[in-house]
């Protein structure tokens, strides 16, 4: 049987660190497990303080409810006005002279107060620093749309009052200039800013949701790396693994690693499992050598440094270094006695021959001619008939 040995450690089958963005920059609020503990998926870990999320929200949240009413109120005017230019007309009475006066410095003053409006973001706009995306700039717009519909409002209102008063049958000129078109343009305007503070909400609530930090899987805290009252800048906060079921990483050098495939036999060997021998199977070979950082010379640093003379010492060194390879073994059973991140010794089987005889790799001895040798255990009697135990040397052993 020809092998291939390696060194690797025992890792989780499954892990799942526990973290949110860093930028979140929140204070830990609370951390509701210890190392150890067996968590089941979903369960709480830690949370973070997310209070200031949660008053943006609100504030944002009654600025969609302000919108929201102001428009039902324009919807509900609007209808009001509609039924009562019908009563008028069915009444038969006509716009007088002071409805149209009134109508007029209505209107005039609204395109006073929206020159007014749209001068102040102007000079928003150009403070240093300033974007149409702040929020007193969103406000501001937000303003010059709800006016600007109201112009439209108040000069179609004017039109037809002037209209109405120059003409026999005014009231129904002023109710034919009536139209939904001014009142849709506000709707799509208001909408618009809705739906704008609305994605703003939901970001945000995602936040506040992810500030509550839960198990992905269920498993063990095995690494807990928050403390309460700290600012949480990112990282894993806390650690989840299955403590159960394992597979082992291990590594082998650049002179075995052509010999090894996926699907290879393997047996494992750790400290903890004495003298039993797991077997598992290679599922996984590294198509590309380890990082090292002996292992190559960095070409940036060595163009950066004025001087060349460190070449010959960065090549050497790295023609010196032997390159390992990754690879990864699932085990055929589970054994109790294991533990994560445990030291593991591989064989992994590349060749095998039938009809030969094995030994464990402890029992092979080589002598000062580089000659393989075991012991074989024998039994004679001694002149009284007892039987004697004894070792004798079997040499020239062929090793596979």
């Amino acid at each position: 049987m020809n092998s291939v040995s390696g060194t690797g450690k025992i890792i989780s089958q499954n892990s799942n660190d526990a973290s949110v963005p860093a930028d979140f920059g929140l204070v830990v609020e609370s951390v509701d497990v210890a190392v150890g503990d067996v968590v089941g998926e979903g369960q709480v870990l830690c949370k973070l303080d997310a209070s200031s999320y949660e008053n943006e929200i609100k504030d944002l949240n009654s600025q969609i409810a302000s919108l929201e009413k102001d428009k039902k109120t324009r919807h509900d005017n609007y209808n009001q006005n509609k039924q009562n230019m019908e009563n008028l007309q069915n009444s038969g009475s006509v716009v007088t002279e002071e409805e149209v006066l009134l109508a007029q410095q209505l209107y005039t003053d609204t395109q006073t107060i929206l020159n007014e409006k749209q001068e102040q973001l102007k000079n928003y706009l150009s403070q240093d620093g300033a974007s149409e995306t702040d929020e007193n700039a969103v406000k501001l717009a937000q303003d010059i749309a709800s006016i600007q519909a109201d112009l439209e409002v108040r000069k179609n209102d004017y039109d037809a009052k002037q209209a109405a008063f120059n003409a026999v049958g005014g009231t129904e000129q002023y109710l034919s200039s009536l139209s939904e078109d001014s009142l849709s343009s506000y709707d799509t305007s208001v909408n618009a800013a809705i739906n704008t503070i609305q994605r703003q909400v939901n970001s945000l609530q995602e936040r506040v949701d992810a500030a509550t930090i839960t198990a992905k899987s269920a498993g063990t805290v095995t690494e807990i790396n928050v403390t309460q009252g700290q600012t949480y800048l990112g990282g894993t906060a806390v650690m989840v693994e299955d403590t159960d079921h394992f597979y082992v990483e291990a590594t082998v050098s650049e002179y075995d690693i052509p010999d090894v495939q996926k699907g290879m036999k393997a047996v494992v060997k750790t400290d903890a499992t004495r003298d039993d021998e797991l077997t598992g199977t290679v599922t996984f070979v590294s198509p590309k050598a380890d990082a090292s950082q002996n292992s190559l010379f960095d070409m940036n640093s060595m163009l950066s440094n004025s001087s060349f003379s460190s070449l010959s010492s960065l090549t050497s060194t790295s023609s010196s270094d032997n390159a390992t390879f990754s690879i990864t073994i699932t085990l055929d059973d589970e054994n109790d006695r294991l533990r994560l991140g445990m030291n593991a010794s591989v064989s992994i089987v590349t060749d095998q021959s039938e009809n030969t005889l094995s030994v464990p790799y402890e029992a092979v001895y080589t002598d000062e001619n580089g000659s393989n040798y075991v012991f074989l255990q024998k039994t004679k009697k001694d002149e009284n008939g007892k039987k004697l135990n004894y070792s004798e040397k079997v040499p020239d052993l062929s090793m596979k």
